[in-house]
């Protein structure tokens, strides 16, 4: 079954002198096959978080070329952010991300990525974009290309930012912490799309949440004893696995999302059969604030238990990082742009779930306190969707994010990804509304 429920389109219609906005995106849309070429270049030419120096320089040429003369590179890292002042009005920020990730890519297209690279870390990885940041990043491009076109229609100020390091989740702040907002206008409102694995040509959107908001804890139990033979001390590698197994049968309610998962778990080394501590990391991804604070509390609560019943005298290390924060698009923007993707969108809409994947995106608008809207596209080619729904396992034939396979059909994925960032913007900037 499908992870989302369709809705009814909405009949609203928006007047405007030279016709309604999705008469000006039909005017105005460029011939996407350029954009089909740089796509499937971006496809091959994969970079890691931290590591796009071709891709930005690629994307910045790209900006220069449509018409956007005032381009800001190098911000946060590969961070780059076009600005257009086109006249009184908003300022709005529509975004992409740059990078891939260390994936070997199993598919058999012929623009598939072949490419390895050293990852930050120092180690050789197999690159690919397997979470469609090269789509996204056209369909980007794409949209401006139209909105610089379709400019004497319009009036406001559009920025147009391609963020690094999305995959390990540091490239917004690097951004903000490297000056975004003193080299360029703080947006009115932040707009941000991802490709999914749903039917291509449908669009999810949704007020609430939309993104799990993910911690980080490592935990450190120590040993106690001597320290000199293993029988005179007590295992730390058991006392964590006793911990482990607590913690993932913590009682939640049923009706509340919450993903726990072992990241990380090591003890000793080689040659060594003393073993002063276990590190352990356990992710956790939640959809509110109570729960996210429930959770947390109670895997402090469980880690000192078991070392305290265990007898272990030294007190355990417990280091809380947040790696991501709660994506949850503001519910009067999203009611806005429902309208607008009823009434002009070429595409079939549906009600996004929650999904427990994360983003940093947010971190764009909430730094400044700012309105933003997040919704995903289908990439997910007609025929392969509609055998995925009519077998007993649609997960095991259609590819999700992150996988080997996972490659969005480029029809009609970019022509809604275009059309849909471009009607975003006109909604709030179209002139004479």
């Amino acid at each position: 079954m499908s992870e989302a429920a369709a809705t009814s389109p909405d009949t609203h219609t928006n007047a405007h002198p030279h016709g309604s906005l999705a008469s000006i995106v039909e005017r105005f849309r460029p011939s996407l096959t350029p954009f089909e070429a740089f796509y499937r270049d971006l496809h091959q030419n994969p970079e890691l978080p931290t590591k796009e120096r071709r891709t930005a320089s690629v994307v910045a040429e790209k900006l220069r070329s449509i018409g956007y003369t005032e381009v800001h590179e190098n911000i946060g890292g590969y961070g780059l952010v076009a600005v257009f002042r086109n006249g009184p009005g908003k300022t709005i920020l529509i975004r992409s991300e740059l990078d891939a990730l260390p994936v070997c890519e199993k598919t058999e297209l012929s623009y598939a990525s072949k490419v390895r690279m050293q990852d930050a870390w120092g180690a050789e990885r197999p690159v690919m974009h397997a979470c469609a940041h090269d789509m996204h990043a056209t369909c980007l491009l794409a949209a401006s290309t139209l909105l610089h076109s379709a400019q004497d229609l319009w009036s406001g100020t559009l920025l147009i930012l391609f963020q690094p390091n999305e995959e390990y989740l540091g490239g917004a702040q690097a951004m903000i912490d490297d000056g975004l907002y003193d080299k360029v206008p703080v947006p009115d409102l932040v707009l941000g799309q991802h490709v999914v694995p749903l039917e291509s040509g449908t669009l999810a959107f949704s007020t609430g949440p939309v993104l799990a908001a993910a911690d980080s804890v490592d935990i450190r139990v120590n040993s106690s004893g001597p320290g000199v033979n293993a029988q005179d001390n007590i295992d730390p590698i058991l006392v964590a696995a006793h911990i482990l197994v607590r913690v993932n049968t913590m009682e939640i309610s049923p009706k509340e999302m919450v993903v726990l998962q072992c990241r990380q778990f090591h003890s000793g080394w080689p040659g060594a059969d003393y073993r002063p501590y276990a590190d352990l990391n356990i992710d956790v991804k939640t959809y509110t604030p109570a729960m996210r604070t429930q959770v947390l509390k109670g895997i402090e609560r469980i880690v000192k238990a078991e070392c305290s019943a265990s007898g272990i005298e030294d007190k355990p290390e417990i280091k809380l990082k947040v790696r991501a924060p709660l994506t949850s698009s503001t519910p009067e923007t999203v009611h806005t742009i429902r309208k607008t993707f009823s009434a002009h969108l070429k595409a079939t809409l549906v009600e996004q779930r929650p999904k427990t994947s994360c983003e940093d995106f947010s971190i764009l608008a909430t730094s400044k306190n700012r309105p933003y809207a997040y919704w995903t596209l289908g990439g997910i080619d007609h025929d392969l969707w509609h055998k995925a729904q009519n077998s007993d396992s649609p997960d095991a034939i259609i590819p999700n994010n992150h996988s080997s396979y996972y490659v969005p059909v480029i029809q009609p994925t970019m022509r809604v990804g275009t059309d849909a960032m471009a009607l975003a913007v006109l909604t709030f900037l179209a002139k004479d509304r």
